[in-house]
């Protein structure tokens, strides 16, 4: 009989110091029915998508406080799931500035240990068989997310958008080398991969090209075999489209309050009013026309332009049977109902 997923509190007993003692609160919704996360091509119609809410919560008993608990971080994860892809996307995260009150050694980074931990467990019991699974999330400074006021604590550091980047890609990455890395040369490897799981990780940041994009991946990836990269600069539009073909605007995932949702909203103004034959558009804008102009365009937006950074990262993870070449269209199994 197998042996059932750890459990959030036993994951990061393995991994946090042994003298820190945390209050961790992880809720979760019911999946229910909800819009699409990709727009459909036209003439189809939307991919049926369930959604579920999950909120991480972190306390802890300080000194000076009299045994009251402090909470020092949170975390909003959705999960979307169709028939063929589950999408984990990190929606905020934010901490109270409290974490000094824990005096922890200054090499400790308690809240990328937690973040990871957090991650990798909605990874592990969210994967399907024969199902792809990508985490996903973009990296954006701001004073607060989840806790308003906090930026006033004094406590509290606030990365700028390069050590941003760079952090969440530090986070991730011990999520990635827990999988198989992928060839990216022969049919034959590519058929050995095929039966264990792999795992490999994009990045795009608009207004950086591909060697200073470079900047911000991990170190790790500096030893990784050119032949079997772990990381990529580009949009993993093959991995993630069942119609890599499509019009831009139906190859690019509509999460709430995200840089790119607000974009393809705008972008959307340009489509032609349906025709009084009951005819449908081409789906076509009229300004982009492809998806490497959308990245492009992304990079003079308000949140990507004026000395600004955001950092899209997507971790795609592939099942046996299946690597990044697979269309999505080819990948069995995935049934879902309420």
């Amino acid at each position: 009989m197998p042996s059932p997923d750890p459990s959030l509190g036993d994951l990061l007993t393995q991994i946090l110091p042994k003298d820190v003692r945390l209050t961790v609160r992880h809720l979760s919704s019911t999946p229910r029915l909800c819009e699409a996360l990709f727009a459909a091509p036209p003439g189809e119609s939307p991919k049926a998508t369930f959604l579920e809410n999950h909120y991480l919560s972190v306390s802890a008993s300080a000194d000076g406080e009299n045994g009251r608990e402090i909470i020092i971080f949170g975390m909003e994860v959705l999960v979307y799931s169709t028939a063929q892809l589950t999408t984990i996307f990190v929606s905020k995260a934010d901490s109270t500035g409290f974490l000094h009150k824990l005096k922890l050694p200054p090499k400790v980074s308690l809240l990328r240990l937690i973040s990871n931990t957090f991650l990798l467990l909605l990874v592990r019991t969210r994967q399907r068989e024969g199902v792809r699974l990508v985490l996903s999330l973009f990296a954006r400074a701001q004073n607060q997310y989840l806790f308003p006021g906090s930026i006033h604590n004094p406590g509290k550091h606030v990365l700028d958008d390069r050590g941003l980047i760079k952090w969440w890609c530090r986070a991730v990455d011990p999520i990635l080398r827990q999988y198989e890395s992928e060839s990216m040369s022969s049919e034959k490897d590519q058929a050995t991969e095929s039966t264990k799981t792999s795992a490999t990780a994009f990045l795009i940041v608009p207004g950086c090209d591909r060697f200073e994009t470079r900047s911000f991946f991990p170190i790790s990836a500096r030893l990784d075999d050119q032949g079997r990269p772990r990381w990529l600069n580009k949009y993993p539009r093959h991995q993630l489209c069942r119609d890599p073909d499509a019009p831009p605007r139906c190859l690019v995932p509509r999460f709430p309050d995200d840089p790119k949702t607000r974009f393809l909203i705008d972008l959307d103004d340009e489509l032609p009013h349906p025709a009084e034959d009951g005819s449908t558009h081409s789906g076509q804008w009229r300004s982009v026309k492809t998806l490497d102009q959308f990245w492009e365009m992304m990079s003079f937006r308000q949140e990507c332009s004026a000395g600004r950074l955001v950092g899209f990262l997507w971790l795609v993870i592939n099942p046996p049977g299946v690597v990044n070449s697979t269309r999505m269209v080819d990948t069995p199994g995935g049934q879902l109902s309420e």
